[in-house]
């Protein structure tokens, strides 16, 4: 019993290290179709090399071999299926083995039971994780039939055994592959978005949504104004069909490039999906966001063009302000908002709002205009030529000129009488004067 034990943790602790070699070959090599089947050959050789070597244990082996012949499998594909095959039979057919039969038939039962899972799952779109790992181990039993060869007098407790071993094991090193591919995609996801964030000029989600959060309390205690634009690729799904992965990615960075160098260093953009942007402009109103929003459009075009000529990759952006929202994210939901009910979904290079809805309120020049003439008492009354040429501008009559400023100005005021000197004499003279008055 005790050996039986040690036996099972040696293979549990094989489960483990392969497992984690597994994650780190996916997380290195795979990524593209040509490094995809390079995982595949690397991975079917380490299984092919543990299978030269079973584990022994009294009267039945412990089938290490099966648990990664389906797990690996599983995750590999026809590849790796293809070196797990290839390798053991040429080693079987070189030493001569007297047994090769059934050790080819234990090869080959478990390599298809993993590729028809794997067909199975392709066919029906699922992703191959956990559930894909509890179904191989669920018929990993039934690779149990090519021990049975030739039919002979074997051991039922033995067989029971092995057969629950065989499925435990499986389900153990399925597990322990899953988490470690999906730490290496996890690994792999943020080393591509850190070099795309130093190559493009943007920035994390995180430090997106600080910066966020930092604009609203600014708003929140100083009435700080900022707006938000959010950028969308029209057409992704078509464009990412049309182009391989490689080019897609570029074409990412190439767009991403565009916004941050069309706007100002202060502005935050962020990479939000596979095919949208946002950007934060501080200090910036709806009618200053928009022209951005044009501007940005313009680069990324020269940008695409520039870099794949004939392409046809517009954007379409979202334009909104904090004034009216009650939280951080509102102003994000408000910019999705405007883009979604900007107009039909064949229309590309939309910004919403358009720019001749927005207005400040301030009345700027414009080629073309043209001021009244002056007449010279206009000219003679100062500043009244420039009030005209504001309402020739505007369209409206132009008010009468002024008249001068001496024809407006009240009469001048009769002169004061001056004051009678007063009188002087001696106190006698002073004193009858006052009796007499």
């Amino acid at each position: 019993m005790i050996g039986a034990f040690q036996q099972l943790m040696l293979s549990a602790s094989i489960y483990i290290l392969c497992a984690f070699a597994l994650g780190l070959v996916f997380d290195r090599v795979s990524g593209g179709p040509w490094r995809d089947a390079g995982c595949g050959i690397v991975v079917g050789l380490v299984v092919a090399s543990l299978q030269l070597a079973p584990l022994e244990l009294g009267s039945f082996v412990v089938d290490v071999d099966t648990p990664l012949l389906l797990v690996a499998t599983l995750y590999g594909g026809p590849v790796t299926a293809a070196v797990v095959l290839v390798a053991p039979m040429a080693a079987a057919i070189l030493t001569e083995n007297a047994a090769m039969v059934a050790d080819l038939l234990a090869l080959v039962v478990p390599v298809l039971i993993g590729l028809t899972v794997l067909a199975v799952w392709s066919a029906l779109g699922w992703r191959v994780d956990r559930r894909a790992v509890l179904v191989a181990a669920c018929l990993s039993p039934l690779t149990l039939v090519t021990t049975l060869l030739p039919f002979a007098d074997f051991d039922g407790a033995a067989l029971r055994t092995l057969a629950i071993w065989t499925a435990v094991g499986t389900v153990i090193f399925g597990l322990t592959v899953t988490n470690e591919v999906r730490r290496a995609q996890r690994s792999r996801i943020r080393r591509k978005q850190r070099l795309f964030n130093a190559l493009t000029g943007t920035v994390p989600a995180s430090v997106f949504q600080q910066q966020l959060e930092h604009q609203w309390r600014l708003h929140e205690r100083y009435g700080h104004e900022y707006s938000y634009l959010l950028v969308s690729i029209d057409e992704a799904q078509r464009a990412q069909a049309a182009l391989n992965p490689d080019e897609w990615d570029r074409m990412r960075a190439v767009v991403a490039t565009a916004v941050t160098q069309a706007t100002r260093e202060s502005d935050v953009c962020t990479a939000i999906d596979l095919d949208r942007f946002g950007l934060l402009l501080p200090h910036a109103t709806l009618p200053f966001a928009v022209p951005v929003a044009r501007r940005v459009q313009d680069a990324v075009a020269a940008a695409v063009d520039k870099a794949k000529p004939g392409l046809k990759l517009t954007v379409s952006i979202g334009c909104a302000e904090v004034t009216g929202t009650t939280a951080p994210n509102d102003i994000e939901a408000a910019a999705e908002g405007q883009l979604a009910v900007a107009g039909p979904k064949q229309r590309r290079g939309v910004i919403a709002p358009a720019e001749d809805t927005v207005s400040d309120g301030l009345v700027r020049s414009f080629p073309g205009a043209v001021a009244a003439p002056v007449s010279s008492d206009a000219a003679s009354a100062g500043g009244d030529a420039s009030g005209r040429m504001v309402a020739s501008i505007r369209g409206t009559a132009a008010s009468p000129p002024t008249p001068p400023r001496a024809a407006i100005d009240p009469a001048p005021a009769a002169p004061k009488a001056e004051a009678a000197e007063p009188d002087t004499g001696t106190d006698e003279e002073m004193v009858g004067r006052n009796a007499a008055a």
